[in-house]
């Protein structure tokens, strides 16, 4: 199994970015490179500076149809085992359409 297709089998594995239609098309030590579904509007809301040792993103699904879903999510950083929010957010993603026709370029490795 390539670095790639081990990235995408646990980006697979997390059912928000399978309900968003996410697809990891390169992976490496240079970066990655993710595409996702079209989202039709997104609010993020900053509470606080991201200050801590762990930075965490929580996110659920609030209401999901057949064209769209309406998710919120927030962004933590732990600190000594203290949780503080630092952004918010809210969004409504379209969901992405199967198989589309439009071809996207082959995937690649990033290499360093």
């Amino acid at each position: 199994m390539t670095v790639l297709e081990r990235a995408r089998s646990i980006l697979a594995a997390q059912p928000f970015s399978t309900l968003l239609g996410t697809e990891m098309t390169a992976f490496g030590e240079a970066g990655v490179e993710l595409r996702l579904a079209l989202t039709a509007d997104l609010k993020l809301n900053s509470a606080r500076p991201a200050i801590g040792q762990v930075l965490i993103a929580r996110a659920t699904v609030m209401t999901a149809g057949k064209t769209q879903a309406v998710c919120r999510g927030e962004e933590i950083a732990l600190n000594d085992r203290v949780e503080r929010v630092c952004l918010i957010a809210q969004g409504t993603v379209l969901r992405a359409a199967q198989p589309s026709s439009i071809e996207a370029p082959e995937s690649q490795e990033y290499n360093a």
